[in-house]
């Protein structure tokens, strides 16, 4: 199941952005842009786009699990993000964004310190689902006594006022992702809250500060798109309304039952009852509803924006627009996220918007990395290089496009790997991407069993269809050689870090059972 082929295709449409907002960005003229396509470089003649501001307001928008080709500026047709789009319009769009892991703890930790779950190691679901059977109550934490540097811990030393909202129960204090900042706020987290909430929290923060003369750092986490799928009905009515005439493929009794439990219900405050019982067994319904997850989401964006521009703030704040990782639809036999290591997963996106810095309109087609994300705001910031971290600056990919290729890149931490699951690492090299998935051995056995590869052209193949293994036996050799080297370094590197747990309350267990997180689909086998 984990390969198996599909026909499902990948969107390819585009959707303008607001006007106001494109018109503003072409007026930037900190750099020489020759239009908005493909390829645009720096020349020597143009001024320097790094030293040209010091020490903006920061705001970081981690939209979790928001799958990058269902924003416009990155192809979706639907009309679904008007405020993402107008900020891309404004920003550098990196079209190719791999998150180092496809659920949310690693990911997002490996993006605030820059190294890969290996190395940090707050990566195992193993807990949760001992949680689920009564064993323990404790949850895997980024914790700061393994001395990783971070992107907030940066920030506030660097003379930032810091501060970090998080709707997702997950991403908290207590699980070691409050290091570097001043203030904390997740006291309302829940799947299910709405970015309203998050906006409201944010904005309280920001009009009761007393430093009003520091630069921030604001760090928010939004809930909107994930899981369960419940936006309020003014979202997802019209889009239910409009699949009625034209519902897409149906889906097997096996494909539906392999939907997540905490998902499979009818939405919160249905105002059409009747056709979620007439619309539920087809795919396109739960892409549906994901998708008015996806609007309701870029609606509080914009109501997060005007007020930055009601206060005269929007036009100086460097804004970060990114995801921890994607969701699935059964494109690959897979429902949700965390349980493979396809694009449906790994591909989120990345926008860096710094008006009059970092050209207006720019796409960068080479392949990026999240956890590129700090040593980028090192370099953008002129801080002295914090040595070791795996990621690299990503403005060389802007100021040097013609000599610069896709990086390679790695990700892992699958959310099945239990006892009875798999392990699952993916390596991408140029067009090239290898996944490896490794059962442990059973009980009994003298050797474990040979590893199920896949490798796809992701130029040719975006969509992941056409497994390759075969007919490319020495790309498939290329590329388990650079895992294994990859796999290397990351055992070399910090290797006194170990993997800490704390005890999680009976409240917040609670909460991580509804997100999803305790007693999730079983990983299923890629020969499935």
């Amino acid at each position: 199941m984990l390969f198996e082929k599909t026909s499902c295709r990948h969107i390819a449409a585009t959707e303008s952005p607001r006007c106001h907002l494109a018109s503003r960005a072409l007026g930037l003229m900190v750099v020489l842009i020759a239009g908005c396509e493909k390829g645009n470089s720096r020349t020597d003649g143009d001024a320097p786009i790094r030293d040209a501001r010091n020490k903006p307001n920061i705001v970081l928008l981690m939209i979790d699990t928001l799958r990058a080709d269902q924003i416009g500026a990155y192809g979706h047709p639907g009309k679904l993000t008007p405020t993402i789009d107008a900020i891309a319009s404004e920003g550098v769009v990196y079209e190719q964004c791999v998150a180092a892991s496809p659920w949310t703890l690693p990911s997002i930790s490996s993006m605030f310190c820059s190294y890969y779950p290996a190395v940090h190691k707050a990566t195992s679901i193993r807990v949760m689902e001992d949680m689920k059977q009564g064993r323990t109550k404790k949850v895997p934490v980024f914790d700061k006594e393994n001395q990783f540097a971070t992107i907030p811990e940066l920030l506030h030393e660097i003379g930032y006022a810091t501060a970090g909202i998080s709707a997702n129960p997950f991403i908290q204090q207590e699980y070691g992702f409050g290091a570097g900042f001043d203030f904390w706020d997740g006291s309302f987290a829940e799947n299910t809250v709405p970015g309203r909430r998050v906006n409201e929290a944010a904005i309280r923060w920001l009009e009761g500060r007393q430093d009003q003369d520091r630069p921030f750092f604001l760090y928010l986490h939004y809930m909107d798109v994930h899981g369960p799928y419940d936006a309020e009905p003014r979202f997802l009515d019209p889009l239910v309304e409009m699949l009625q005439r034209k519902p897409g493929p149906k889906l097997t009794q096996a494909e539906f039952n392999r939907l997540n439990g905490y998902i499979r219900k009818p939405p919160k405050n249905d105002s059409h009852p009747e056709l979620y019982e007439s619309l539920r067994m087809y795919r396109w319904y739960w892409k549906i509803r994901y998708g008015a997850g996806v609007r309701e989401m870029d609606h509080y964006l914009g109501e997060l924006v005007a007020y930055f521009e009601r206060r005269g703030l929007w036009d100086e704040i460097y804004v970060i627009l990114t995801a921890d990782h994607g969701e699935a639809f059964c494109e690959h036999g897979h429902w949700g996220h965390g349980f493979s290591q396809f694009q449906t997963d790994l591909h989120v996106p990345l926008v860096l918007r710094w008006p009059g810095v970092l050209p207006a309109g720019m796409r960068v087609p080479h392949r990026a990395r999240l956890i590129d994300l700090f040593p980028t705001l090192v370099d953008q910031l002129g801080h002295s290089a914090i040595p070791g971290l795996q990621g690299e600056t990503l403005m060389p990919l802007i100021l040097d496009q013609p000599r610069s290729g896709d990086r390679r890149s790695f990700a892992e931490a699958y959310k099945g790997a239990t006892a009875a699951g798999y392990d699952q690492k993916a390596i991408f090299d140029g067009p090239w991407k290898l996944i490896r998935a490794t059962r442990p051995p059973r009980d009994g056995a003298t050797h474990p069993p040979e590893p199920a590869i896949a490798l796809f052209h992701l130029g040719n193949d975006p969509g992941e269809h056409d497994n390759r293994a075969d007919a490319e036996p020495e790309v498939v050799a290329k590329l388990v050689a650079l895992l294994k080297q990859q796999i290397a370094e990351n055992m070399a590197i910090k290797p006194g870090v170990i993997s800490h747990e704390r005890l999680v309350p009976d409240s917040t267990s609670r909460r991580l059972e509804s997100l999803g997180y305790v007693g999730e689909q079983d990983a299923t086998s890629p020969d499935e």
